[in-house]
């Protein structure tokens, strides 16, 4: 065996970088870097592979991991995991990282040999993100309160310095409704909800902030206990203004229980304990103090008064006092007021009766009325006869809808007395077509507009629906197109749409209640006039090569509306089109461009046209032709063999495999043709073979060549800065790893990706790969040989044992540049990844070549 301690490593698929920047390399064993699984915020898991364990052992083994793109220099971690007793993976879970940070790291393993360094990769923990929180179940529900809570279940990578709960009754609560503060950090909570109204359903989200933002957990939904309220609390004041007919009272209502209080006053009899079973009054409503007016009494009669409020939960009463009217004596008469019936829109049924004439006799009675309390005969009033007795009044010109106070009265030769005071409101108004005016019609585009409403007056009806009509004739109604804008009485904006540009329409403003629809004032406008196809013009060729020219355009006009691409088409027929012949993309908008046109033929003719797109079509610009340069597409090497070459952006390249058995001063280059040959190689030794020993592969795939026999001849000029010619014919070199980077970057590759080591960089590969399977095998992923690099799988020859491999399913290549003493850099090429590898291989490896032209 050639190198007694050297690891054997599978080379092609399974290659593997060595870093040669700062640590001694040896050969003794093999140790390549794994990947980063298991990521976190602040933690992942690497892993580390020894493929072969050499004679010297292995004393220390591990991972160097830091930020900075070399992890083996200034500031870094080293972890040390021990000997090892054998070949094997090993792992080291890494935590205390940095959120939203790129880390580099490699696997290393230590003997007496010195340290080998795996390659090196990189992961890059998660970002910090808004946290993760859910929302716990309600609980403990009472009429005013309830408990919840949340789990923030991941900080987002970031400290959470706030959490609770927010509610609302209106859905997807946020942290400016409503909200419980309930601490930081992550974990489970409890949140405690209060301040709530009985009877109501509430929506509850768990809330979490950190440094990012602010995270909602799922939405809950409860309803609070049933309302439950007690009998209100009142007082009774002390009776004052005592005659022999009335007297003054009233009270206060203290509390309401916790129900609102709808009807209070005060309630009195000649018995104790008077209730509102007997004669009242009523006062209004809600909490605080009243006055009460104490009619219809009995000369020197003693009566018992409570005053009384009333709720949902029942009437309670305020405490009794009592008083007794003044003596008897010839006064004003004693009537009594009947209660309102026959209540209409504008009219209603009253009366009295007139139980005691006072000494004198009652000249008039009747009723009189007002919509203020306590009316007299100077307001509303009827005359309905006189003397006692009953009588019947009717109260006529009343306004619909209103609240009325009715009072009898009998009048005598000492004045007027009044009645108990009655109420009633009359019947609801006849709803009437609401009125609403248009806004002026404003934001007018090709396709689009806007205008609304102001509603004001519903027509005594509540507004079902309102909004816009609009048509091309005039007074358009809810038959023709029209927004729905809600309901109410409240102002809108309406969006018209699906307009036809250049267009005049009608506009009117609609809402609807239970008498109709009635519609606003019509106005009139006229959309944006309809867009043309825009105006460009086409920029004369320049630059002509075989196979590259430069063109390009200018839009002076975008025909009234944005120009969203634009570019030039060619081919080789005359009046190319977009989306059928070849294109450039060059932005949008108007003004001039510059078009770069690749992938040519030699000595062929093209037709140019420029062209802009907007949402009229497609405009294009004058046709103009031009004819490549002559073809001087080939090139010969010293055994005679021509080769096709290709003109790849400010390269030419040749389009097969290399195939000399001679160099260029016709110096034969050794032929290997055994396994056991090749695997006696050194990594300085110069040589060639085929594919399996077998010449019939050299065309066309080329012979295999060491690194050796491919930088055998060096030189340099001012058309080869890179100095080396090696097996290439005059007037061409080897390419260096900085012109396959140029290469690649060219197809599309970002510069960085481009500079890295690793496999499947890029997504270009199928740009140099010949199309379908007769030098590939399916899938040859994404192949469409844009280039015409014509790229075919060639196997190679493994230093180890001299076997022949992947063939067809690798296309290795060699560059000229060196990575270390034993290796050099490759590019390889696959039949099912559409990403091109760089690695750094060992010098004895067989592999294909491409020349580049100086």
């Amino acid at each position: 065996m050639k190198y007694p301690n050297r690891a054997i490593v599978v080379t092609g698929i399974l290659a593997v970088l060595f870093s040669c920047k700062k640590l001694e390399l040896t050969r003794i064993n093999k140790v390549t870097t794994g990947s980063a699984s298991e990521i976190t915020y602040s933690s992942a898991m690497i892993e580390g592979v020894v493929l072969e364990k050499g004679d010297q052992g292995i004393d220390q083994h591990g991972f160097y991991y830091a930020t900075q793109t070399d992890p083996t220099s200034g500031s870094f971690n080293k972890s040390e995991l021990g000997n090892m007793a054998t070949k094997g993976s090993f792992s080291e879970d890494l935590s205390g990282l940095n959120p939203g940070t790129k880390y580099y790291y490699a696997a290393y393993l230590t003997n007496a040999n010195g340290v080998e360094l795996g390659e090196i990769k990189s992961f890059e923990t998660l970002a910090p993100a808004i946290p993760v929180v859910t929302t716990v179940d309600i609980s403990s529900i009472s009429q005013t309160s309830a408990v919840s809570g949340g789990n923030v279940t991941d900080n987002g990578g970031a400290t959470v310095t706030q959490r609770g709960v927010c509610w609302s009754i209106s859905e997807n609560p946020t942290y400016e409704d409503s909200r419980s503060t309930d601490g930081n950090g992550t974990g489970s909570y409890i949140s405690s909800i209060s301040g709530l109204t009985c009877n109501t359903q509430y929506y509850v989200r768990a809330y979490a902030t950190n440094e990012v933002g602010r995270a909602y957990g799922n939405q809950v939904t409860f309803i609070t206990s049933p309302c439950v309220s007690d009998p209100p609390t009142v007082t009774t004041s002390s009776i004052s203004s005592i005659t022999d007919m009335s007297a003054q009272g009233g009270g206060n209502v203290t509390n309401d229980g916790g129900a609102a209080v709808t009807e209070k006053g005060v309630c009195w009899s000649i018995s104790p304990d008077p209730t509102v079973s007997d004669s009242k009054t009523i006062d209004g409503n809600g909490t605080g103090g009243f006055t009460s007016a104490i009619t219809g009494l009995a000369c020197e009669t003693t009566y018992y008064v409570k005053a009384y409020a009333r709720n949902s939960s029942g009437t309670s009463y305020g405490d009794q006092v009592t008083f007794t009217t003044s003596d008897c004596q010839t006064g004003l008469p004693v009537v009594a007021t009947y209660s309102i019936n026959s209540i209409q829109e504008n009219s209603a049924q009253g009366g009295g009766t007139v139980s005691d004439e006072g000494g004198s006799g009652v000249t008039a009675k009747g009723i009189c009325w007002s919509t203020s309390e306590n009316p007299t005969t100077n307001e509303n009033s009827t005359i309905d006869g006189a003397g006692p007795g009953g009588f019947t009044s009717a109260l006529s010109n009343l306004s619909c809808g209103t609240t009325y106070y009715v009072r009898a009265y009998a009048t005598n030769g000492t004045g007027t007395a009044y009645g108990i005071q009655e109420s009633f409101t009359t019947s609801d108004c006849p709803a009437t077509e609401a009125t609403v005016q248009t806004i002026a019609v404003s934001d007018i585009t090709e396709t689009g507009a806007q205008s609304g409403g102001t509603i004001t007056d519903d027509g005594g009806a509540t507004i079902t629906a309102k909004g816009v009509v609009w048509s091309t004739s005039s007074n358009p109604t809810t038959e023709d197109d029209h927004t729905t804008d809600g309901s109410g009485t409240e102002s809108f904006t309406s969006i018209l749409s699906g307009l036809s540009c250049g267009t005049t329409y009608y506009v009117r403003a609609y809402a609807t209640n239970a008498a109709g629809t009635a519609y606003g004032n019509e106005l009139t406008f006229s959309t944006s006039s309809c867009p043309t196809i825009a105006t460009v013009t086409t920029t004369t060729i320049s630059d002509v090569t075989e196979t590259t020219a430069i063109s390009g355009g200018n839009v002076t006009d975008d025909g009234g509306a944005v120009v969203t691409a634009k570019g030039i088409v060619y081919g080789p027929t005359s009046g190319p089109l977009v989306n059928v012949d070849n294109q450039t993309t060059n932005g949008s908008g108007t003004g001039s461009f510059t078009s770069y046109l690749d992938y040519l033929d030699c000595a062929t003719t093209y037709y140019v046209r420029a062209y802009a797109t907007n949402a009229a079509g497609t405009a294009y610009g004058n046709e103009i032709t031009f004819t490549t340069s002559e073809c001087s597409n080939t090139v010969t090497d010293y055994d005679g063999n021509v080769y096709q070459t290709v003109v790849i952006g400010d390269q030419t390249w040749m389009a097969e495999n290399l195939r000399v058995t001679h160099y260029p001063d016709g110096t034969e280059i050794t032929y290997v043709g055994s396994d056991l040959g090749w695997e006696n190689l050194d990594y300085a030794d110069a040589a060639y073979s085929y594919f399996d020993n077998n010449s019939s592969y050299a065309d066309p795939h080329g012979a295999l060549y060491t690194w050796g026999a491919v930088m055998y001849h060096e030189s340099s000029s001012d058309a080869n800065p890179s100095g080396v010619q090696g097996v290439c014919p005059s007037g061409w070199h080897v390419p260096s790893d900085a012109e396959w980077i140029q290469l690649e970057v060219h197809l599309g590759m970002d510069p960085g990706e481009a500079a890295t080591t690793g496999e499947s960089r890029g997504t270009i590969a199928g740009k140099l790969k010949e199309t379908g399977l007769d030098h590939w095998e399916s899938p040859n992923t994404g192949a469409t040989n844009a280039t015409g690099f014509t790229a075919i799988g060639t196997g190679y020859r493994r230093w180890q044992d001299g076997d022949s491999w992947f063939l067809p399913k690798l296309a290795p290549f060699w560059t000229c540049t060196e990575s270390y003493t034993d290796t050099g850099y490759s590019r390889y090429i696959h039949f099912n990844i559409t990403g091109i590898s760089r690695y750094k291989d060992f010098k004895e490896n067989g592999f294909a070549v491409r020349c580049v032209k100086d």
